[in-house]
């Protein structure tokens, strides 16, 4: 094969063909219309990207400002019910008393509500000793069952079975004694001095020996007598009955009597 040589253009045939190509070029007047109208388009749709990411900032910017503000107001109710529930710490006063010998303190009285609380609960234990006491020592053929249930009820086993064996198994039981038609009464002579704190108390009570009517049978002198009680509030309630004959648990834990000498 032959090679072609390339024909060398002359400077006014470049020249031409710029100009050709030149004018190839320009854009016509609707075109140059038309492109303007492109770039505007872009440009406004750049603006308003721009604009949609501004604004979205700004409304995430207020939702974290709102949990916040939520967060605050929700820890500042907080604080305050605790306010509320938390009890403010008062002094108490109260009246104590030093033992000279062993050195130790023990509250003798309180001031104020705490004083009426502990009076509240002395009047009660003072009541449930002395009704143990008129259970634990009075006879009668017709309701010493009933004792003895009462006395199981508000005492621990080894309490209520001392009763148990006295009056079943003694030759000095009162059902050998006094039978069917004697009733061993039994009166409290004093106020019960109790010691709330330490569950302890001592019940003075007199002894007398009456026919069914209530009468005084010669023979039968009134005897008196002191109980030394400890109890708690311990005593476990098994059925509906046991919480309504002894709803607070009252618990006679040890009991002991000794008779008193009249002068």
């Amino acid at each position: 094969m032959f090679k072609r040589n390339p024909k060398k253009l002359n400077e006014q045939e470049r020249a031409e063909i710029y100009d050709k190509n030149k004018k190839m070029a320009e854009l016509t007047a609707p075109e140059r219309k038309q492109l303007d109208a492109d770039k505007s388009v872009h440009l406004s749709a750049i603006a308003g990207f721009q604009r949609d990411r501004v604004s979205e900032q700004r409304r995430m910017m207020w939702i974290g400002f709102g949990f916040g503000g939520i967060g605050i107001v929700a820890a500042g109710a907080m604080a305050v019910a605790l306010a509320f529930l938390t009890p403010l710490k008062e002094v108490k006063p109260y009246i104590a008393e030093v033992d000279q010998v062993t050195g130790q303190v023990n509250i003798v009285s309180a001031v104020g509500e705490d004083k009426i609380k502990l009076t509240y609960q002395s009047l009660i234990d003072a009541s449930n000793l002395a009704n143990f006491v008129v259970e634990r020592e009075s006879y009668d053929w017709n309701s010493i069952q009933n004792s003895l249930d009462q006395v199981k009820l508000r005492s621990t086993p080894s309490v209520y079975e001392s009763m148990r064996r006295f009056i079943v198994e003694s030759p000095n039981s009162p059902l050998v004694l006094l039978a069917k038609d004697k009733v061993m009464k039994v009166g409290i002579t004093s106020k019960p001095i109790v010691d709330s704190n330490k569950g302890v108390g001592t019940v003075r009570f007199y002894k007398a020996v009456t026919d069914g009517s209530g009468k005084p049978i010669p023979g039968y002198p009134i005897t008196h007598w002191q109980a030394t009680i400890t109890f708690d509030y311990e005593h476990k309630l098994r059925t509906d009955d046991d919480y309504i004959n002894n709803p607070l648990g009252f618990n006679v834990t040890s009991y002991r009597v000794d008779q008193e000498s009249q002068k």
